[in-house]
């Protein structure tokens, strides 16, 4: 659970770190496993916003906390001018550089699971967007004639 007095809206913006364990939280950024304290939010909030995705909700409730990602799968373009998302913009963008795309590069390009990256371009493919050619080690995405 949050620290008392703290509330959910303060994690969207800067906010004073308050460590639950500051020996844990001491030990942890000497072993560099954490860089610092108190920018875990906005860190997940911006890494959200880069790939495209909707700022993740935050939930403290009956003595739990809860970080809930939402997908973008189901956005093919922003409702509000057509425009491509973040993520698409980085796939065209990358195709009509490169002349194609595969998964594994998608992934690297974006951060994300391999899986993530292939349902985003069968997204594309769904709608028209790309062209999926080749099968196997060989499939790579092209923009569509």
């Amino acid at each position: 659970m949050l620290p008392t007095g703290m509330s959910v809206e303060e994690l969207y913006r800067e906010h004073p770190s308050r460590p639950r364990n500051p020996r844990l939280a001491s030990a942890m950024h000497r072993a560099r496993l954490i860089e610092h304290w108190g920018t875990g939010t906005l860190r997940i909030i911006n890494a959200c916003e880069s790939r495209g995705m909707p700022k993740p909700e935050f939930v403290s409730s009956m003595g739990s906390f809860i970080v809930r990602f939402n997908r973008a799968l189901n956005e093919p373009t922003s409702e509000t001018n057509n425009e491509p998302s973040g993520w698409q913009q980085i796939a065209l963008n990358y195709i009509r550089e490169n002349g194609s795309i595969t998964t594994s590069v998608f992934q690297k390009l974006l951060g994300v699971s391999n899986r993530q990256a292939y349902n985003y371009l069968i997204l594309l493919v769904n709608n028209k967007i790309i062209e999926r050619v080749g099968s196997g080690r060989s499939t790579h995405y092209v923009t569509s004639a």
